[in-house]
């Protein structure tokens, strides 16, 4: 037995001494939930190691019938499943950064009236939920029932005036919740109020299709939502990814509002396949995404990961909506205007080339995240410090029209990334491939 044992014990043993070094360096990110950051887990690590301490020296005693990889697989082997039970305690509950249990704010669920010229009828077929890396269960559409915009209103409480107001606006696939705690949370100690919502199609409202039609319908919504309960404070937008499509497209119609954040935002979106979400996953291991291990543990994210249910995809694909949205037309449409595009230099699904094509169209400023993802970017505290840094101060002032360029690793273009897309797509037509 004792070669089954003993790589067991190793495996055991190894897990045991991560979780002792995640305790001591507070890095929450190497553990299973904070619970694990309890005096009383701590204490639990501390007496397994007693105990295997103790079941060692009983093993080497004269006579003694338990082999030593026996004695150690129980002894190690003990305190990572005692912190295990005590993370279980925790899960579903406490997420660390990412929790939305934010200090000194006021938070509501509210559900905004929409009219949408798209729907389904609820007799139909269930619809396919579309995602590029988990694919969810079917969900059953609805009619007139569902026409209410899910979002999430969050509000900071004296002493912090609240300067302002901000549409937040997720990208395909992810919700209004999804990691964005911590740039909710930067907002608010700035002094602005966020309104987060689930597009069409998204989170909450997966019981009607996402098209173009329908996310620009619930952007005018939930627009003016915000500007009847605050018709007294300025109001700026942000969108993420396939969202930022929708906040340009709405700034272009708005002509009063006044600054914009587009986050990962495409021109038109390469093709993604399974080599590119492998990149983006091998990139988030570069040195500077890594500080994600402060923010909060293991089990966090993977909640956080989970809850991004897919979209219910309309008759158009993700590619022909982007396309048909035309980000960089829109921006150029919003020349005058405070405009931050904020765009990570390792994002392979949406090359950082077209965040370089963006701010120049629209006169902004580009912020280059060095080494963000297109999935890491929202979860460094620097980014959403500066974000929430930039709106309140873009808010309170006229509007500008000039081009900054701050932390860019290399000049791309998007001419350079349309020849390396055709690159590969040839390459992928080869025998083997």
């Amino acid at each position: 037995m004792s070669f089954v044992l003993a790589p067991l014990t190793g495996l055991l043993t190894a897990l045991t001494l991560l979780q002792a070094v995640a305790i001591v360096a507070r890095l929450p990110g190497l553990l299973i939930a904070t619970a694990q950051l309890r005096p009383a887990a701590v204490l639990a690590l501390l007496a397994s190691f007693a105990l295997a301490a103790a079941l060692c020296l009983v093993a080497t005693a004269p006579g003694d019938a338990l082999p030593l990889s026996l004695t150690a697989l129980l002894g190690l082997g003990v305190g990572f499943p005692v912190q295990l039970g005590l993370a279980t305690l925790a899960v579903g509950r406490e997420r660390g950064a990412l929790s939305w249990r934010i200090e000194a704010v006021t938070r509501a669920e509210v559900a905004i009236p929409v009219a949408l010229p798209d729907r389904r009828d609820e007799a139909a077929a269930p619809i396919p939920v579309a995602s590029f890396v988990i694919q969810r269960e079917a969900v059953n559409p609805a009619g007139a029932n569902g026409l209410r915009l899910p979002a999430t209103w969050v509000a900071p409480m004296a002493p912090v005036k609240t300067v302002g107001v901000v549409l937040l606006v997720c990208g395909a696939g992810d919700t209004r919740r999804s990691f964005k705690a911590p740039l909710v949370r930067a907002l608010a100690r700035h002094g602005l109020a966020t309104l987060s919502i689930d597009p069409p199609g998204h989170g909450a409202f997966q019981t009607v299709p996402t098209t173009v039609a329908n996310t620009q319908a619930a952007a005018r919504a939930a627009l003016a939502w915000l500007r009847e309960a605050h018709p007294e404070l300025p109001t700026g937008a942000i969108g993420i990814s396939f969202g930022g499509c929708q906040v340009a497209w709405l700034a272009g119609q708005t002509p009063d509002l006044s600054a914009v954040v587009l986050i990962s935002t495409p021109i038109r979106l390469p093709t993604v396949r399974r080599r590119t979400i492998v990149q983006e996953g091998a990139r988030l291991g570069l040195p500077l995404n890594l500080i994600g291990l402060r923010l909060a543990t293991v089990g966090a994210f993977w909640r956080e990961w989970r809850d991004m249910r897919g979209y219910v995809p309309g008759p158009a694909s993700l590619y022909d909506m982007i396309a048909e949205y035309d980000s960089l037309a829109r921006v150029r449409e919003l020349a005058g205007r405070h405009v931050l595009v904020v765009h990570g230099t390792a994002d392979r699904a949406v090359p950082f080339a077209h965040a370089r094509q963006l701010a120049g169209a629209g006169g902004g400023e580009l912020f280059a995240v060095r080494q963000a993802t297109h999935l890491s970017v929202i979860t460094r505290p620097e980014v959403n410090e500066r974000i929430a840094g930039w709106l309140a101060a873009a808010l309170a002032q006229p509007v500008r029209s000039s081009v900054r360029i701050t932390e860019v690793d290399h000049p791309v273009t998007i001419t350079e990334e349309l020849e390396h897309d055709r690159t590969e797509a040839a390459n992928d037509k080869q025998p083997g491939r």
